[in-house]
């Protein structure tokens, strides 16, 4: 057993094998979860539990790094105690620290990943797979943002509470923003809401045209380095 568990998370350090499976855990987190229709408790717990996988292989991922491991673990550890300590309180006791913690999460993912896809090198298959989950990542870290801000600011959205309003829920108005889309079912009317949202949205443009000329330069200078 301790043989079999040693070697998944050898395999997961390496960027070709766990940067997959990364990359599967958000897509479940973003999308798949959110599409089973789930409600109440059942749908906090199965996200709770999908992000706690998430942040987990996402350290074994960054493991490699030591310093980055290091300040990333006691990151995680400390906004999963929030999350799962919420769980001990009536629902909406703790307010928005758990929407806080995991917005902090993400972020610090984000962060930590993104810096591994625009360091210099070659550019890989793994550093197109950490670009496409950075991008996820943004759009789960929003989420966030905004349930934090309907908490503090109640009516920040048109249509929602923070009492009624699940977490799919924000999932799917920052997406829609993150990408542009805007089907206007749901609208942000508080100045700080607002903010937040022309934020992500100039966030998804600009994300993509930096990070594809990057991409590019980094490709190039490859193809000219002495003996490529």
């Amino acid at each position: 057993m301790r043989k079999s568990v040693h070697h998944v998370v050898t395999r997961m350090q390496q960027p070709d094998y766990g940067l997959p499976v990364l990359l599967g855990l958000i897509i479940l987190m973003a999308f798949v979860l959110p599409s089973l229709g789930l409600e109440g408790d059942n749908e906090r717990l199965y996200s709770d539990v999908a992000s706690t996988l998430m942040v987990v292989s996402g350290l074994v991922v960054v493991s490699g790094e030591r310093r980055v491991f290091i300040v990333t673990a006691v990151i995680v550890l400390a906004t999963a105690l929030v999350r799962w300590t919420a769980w001990f309180y009536p629902p909406g006791a703790l307010g928005a620290w758990p929407a806080f913690a995991g917005a902090i999460v993400v972020l610090t993912f984000s962060c930590v990943i993104l810096w591994q896809v625009v360091r210099p090198g070659d550019v890989t298959l793994s550093r197109v797979l950490g670009a496409i989950a950075v991008y996820l990542l943004l759009g789960i870290g929003w989420a966030y943002a905004y349930q934090v801000a309907e908490h503090v600011f109640p009516g920040s959205f048109t249509g929602t509470t923070a009492q009624t309003i699940a977490l799919s829920d924000w999932m799917y108005f920052s997406f829609v923003t993150l990408t542009t889309v805007g089907y206007g079912d749901m609208a942000p009317v508080h100045r700080v809401a607002r903010a937040l949202a022309t934020g992500e949205a100039l966030t998804g443009q600009l994300y993509i045209a930096v990070l594809l000329a990057r991409l590019v330069s980094l490709e190039v200078s490859t193809r000219h380095r002495p003996g490529a």
